[in-house]
């Protein structure tokens, strides 16, 4: 060719004899001119929590054009979208023919973090050549597929293990609960056997999406305590322990039987026995705790329950049956100008602390203290804090008593009327057989008394009675399980959770 020394074509094959014969066999002649690939067909980079960042894909060219050549790269949006999870590409390359070959040069992609919780997501990128440069390359390998790999996990407060039934043969259960609501597509549960610490099964929670403050409960069989929300057949081989329960990102593809227990992508996790020892499955998912569901004697009518976990009566679908902290007392007094608060506990579990929330109207409450908590605990201890600043009419308190993993529960709210009315107290919170109920001796007398169980029904009633202070409910009757009593003082009305034991 002219204006080059390379080669513009080349004879193939094998051809016998001598130069003169070259006519009487065949020869091919083949166009060689420099072709233009992606290096990788594919390639993935982290999303990140915030900002961005940027991941280069390579691109080559086999030999040097006749002329400069441009190479437009551009960008096929799939599960990815441009824009949001990554800046659209449009960039071109340009070969230039002075170059030593072959030559490979970067295209940089911007990719956008963020802090969702989702499934990894992909885009492709394209090859071209552009208007000029049609004739000086070849397009090969055209297409590169850039995978964003999600780098979030779910919080406890997303998801969660809230309660494990591994016993009583035909209704075990799993149930898990969102305090902020969540769906849990992409995630997978897998239950390990602590006989080697690997996968037993695994199943997929795509599809489940849990409300606010709800609950969903996976069981072996419809009959499972009476309450189930999807039969998961593989459960019969929940064991007594030692075993372990884990929340991950992924699915069951990635867990496949003898797939060792690990921390990676692990969202939660519950490890549990019937009187055994404690198993090195504890260090395989970073626990530090092995909770015994028979440490009670009562293996097959209990569960073992979130809360920095404890042992307790089976309560799927529901309220999980006691604090972790045995709340005793917590009552409101009011001084001249200020408002006391007091409380007992009689034993704590891997309690961090308490948090003291303060409402005008008894719905919407704002944190206005924090006092550390005894961590762990078997003696009564004293709390108190002062609220300097309470507002005229109807002051409202809870605890928010949140545990070493950031778990909480809250406790009954109690009410002060700055100048008019005054507290009304429960003891204990944890009834075995009799309830005090008791009012400040200003306060209306002729309280209305109501109890209602967690389905709305009313199932006691009673008054304190104008000229007393206080009356005893006995409760013995009532079966085991949560209720709330309601109580009507001078046109205001205040729920109170407790425990029947």
């Amino acid at each position: 060719g002219t204006n080059t020394t390379d080669s513009e074509w080349e004879v193939t094959g094998y051809v016998s004899g001598s130069p003169a014969s070259l006519g009487n066999h065949s020869a091919s002649c083949v166009a060689t001119g420099p072709t233009v690939d992606f290096v990788l067909s594919n390639s993935d980079i982290a999303e990140g929590n915030s900002g961005t960042s940027t991941h280069n894909v390579a691109v080559s060219m086999s030999s040097a054009p006749t002329s400069d050549a441009t190479v437009e790269v551009i960008s096929i949006a799939n599960t990815a979208t441009e824009g949001g999870d990554y800046n659209g590409v449009g960039v071109d390359v340009v070969f230039t023919a002075a170059e030593s070959y072959p030559a490979t040069k970067d295209v940089m992609i911007t990719i956008n973090g963020d802090t969702d919780v989702e499934a990894d997501e992909t885009f492709d990128l394209l090859l071209d050549l552009a208007t000029g440069s049609a004739g000086l390359a070849t397009i090969g390998t055209d297409q590169h597929t850039v995978t964003i790999t999600n780098d979030d996990l779910p919080t406890t407060a997303d998801i969660r293990i809230n309660e494990s039934n591994c016993t009583p043969t035909g209704s075990e259960f799993i149930e898990l609960y969102s305090e902020n609501g969540f769906t849990l597509d992409g995630l997978v549960i897998v239950h390990f056997n602590g006989n080697g610490n690997d996968s037993e099964w695994a199943y997929d929670l795509d599809g489940i999406t849990i409300p606010p403050g709800g609950y969903y409960v996976l069981c072996e069989n419809t009959n499972s305590n009476g309450y189930c929300d999807e039969v998961v057949g593989v459960f019969d081989s929940l064991q007594d322990g030692p075993e372990a329960i884990a929340i991950y990102l992924g699915d069951a593809t990635d867990f496949p039987n003898n797939t060792p227990a690990t921390t990676i992508n692990l969202v939660d996790a519950l490890a549990y026995d019937t009187g055994d020892a404690d198993d090195d499955i504890l260090t395989d998912l970073g626990l530090t705790e092995q909770i015994d569901e028979d440490e009670n004697g009562a293996s097959s009518t209990e569960s073992v329950q979130r809360g920095s976990w404890f042992v307790a009566p089976e309560t799927p679908g529901a309220m999980n049956a006691a604090l972790p902290v045995e709340l005793i007392n917590f009552r409101a007094q009011k001084q001249t100008e200020s408002i006391n608060l007091f409380w007992q506990t009689a034993s704590e579990t891997h309690n961090d602390r308490f948090e003291i929330e303060h409402s005008q109207t008894g719905q919407t409450f704002r944190k206005i203290g924090e006092i550390a908590g005894a961590h762990n605990s078997h003696i009564v201890l004293d709390y108190q804090f002062n609220h300097d600043t309470p507002e005229n009419g109807v002051n409202y308190y809870r605890l928010k008593q949140v545990d070493e993993d950031g778990v909480y529960e809250y406790s009954n709210v109690v009410s002060v009327v700055m100048g008019k009315d005054a507290t009304i107290l429960i003891r204990p919170n944890l009834v075995q057989e009799e309830m005090i109920v008791e009012v400040a001796e200003e306060a209306q007398r002729d309280i209305a008394l109501e109890i209602y169980d967690l389905q709305g029904r009313l199932v006691a009633q009673e008054k304190i009675e104008n000229g007393t202070f206080s009356t005893n409910l006995n409760l013995s009757d009532l079966v085991a399980g949560q209720y709330f009593l309601k109580t009507v003082n001078n046109g205001v009305v205040s729920m109170v959770k407790f425990v029947k034991l």
